[in-house]
């Protein structure tokens, strides 16, 4: 459950944060929920969220124009048009993974929790 919740208000939030902030914006906002929620797998949840909203805002973007952009940049780097658009899909998968983690990483160096040991009486 706190997968699917933190993966929407990463979608969420992230969304509007890239719109008036610059496009990394959305890498803070994953770490941001990776620290808030306890979750045990961070990285996916992060990779998952940043993965469909960048590849569903550049599918967008490229449909709007007609993918003039795209197959310019796909033919110069040899992979085509839509290969720009998976590259691009996966690079923000991949950062947003490791912001979600590094949000929960940091969770656990601030959040401590008192050892207790138990004495076995024989």
């Amino acid at each position: 459950m706190k997968f699917i919740f933190g993966s929407i208000i990463i979608i969420i939030a992230g969304y509007f944060a890239s719109l008036y902030l610059p496009w990394w914006s959305a890498m803070a906002v994953a770490a941001l929920v990776g620290f808030i929620i306890n979750c045990s797998s961070s990285f996916l949840m992060g990779f998952m969220s940043l993965s469909i909203l960048w590849g569903v805002s550049s599918l967008l973007i490229d449909m709007e124009n007609n993918s003039i952009l795209s197959s310019k940049i796909g033919a110069l780097f040899q992979v085509g048009g839509i290969g720009i658009l998976l590259i691009t899909t996966l690079l923000a998968g991949i950062l947003g993974g490791l912001s979600a983690w590094s949000g929960a990483l940091g969770r656990r160096l601030f959040h401590t929790e008192e050892i207790q040991l138990t004495i076995n009486q024989s």
